[in-house]
């Protein structure tokens, strides 16, 4: 391609968001979001921090997808065959449909710890003065 020329662009599509098994903390391990160029089979896996890959299962997940669902990539990132030459992502057991169920479970159980310290200091807020009362 002559200098001038930009790049050829591929219209890609995320196909999977997933992390392996190790190490212990699920926040710390990598975290791997792979596009998949629409209407072809080559692939660009991409590891990510697992704030963003687990946002971006929760939400195609539920649908509600806010930006683009199809990404523009050039087309020589695709062509390079060590892009996709190291496929072990595919291994890993945690997917997209467990990414997004662990972090409703996250949030579910700080919802509930945060009910319970609201709860108690509820309680202790209308204790009379003088009368102690233990959550």
């Amino acid at each position: 391609m002559p200098p001038e020329a930009g790049p050829d662009w591929v219209e890609a599509e995320v196909i999977e968001v997933c992390r392996p098994d190790r190490p212990d903390h699920p926040l710390l391990r990598p975290h791997v979001v792979v596009l998949r160029e629409r209407n072809g089979t080559r692939r660009l896996p991409m590891y990510t921090g697992s704030a963003e890959a687990i946002a971006l299962a929760c939400c195609l997940d539920a649908g509600e997808m806010p930006g683009p669902r199809i990404y523009r990539v050039d087309a020589a990132i695709l062509d390079d065959p060590v892009v996709d030459s190291h496929p072990e992502w595919e291994q890993y057991p945690a997917r997209l449909a467990d990414l997004a169920a662990e972090e409703r479970q996250r949030r579910a159980d700080s919802q509930a710890r945060t009910g319970r310290r609201a709860s108690a200091a509820e309680r202790r807020r209308h204790a009379r003065p003088g009368q102690h009362r233990h959550p």
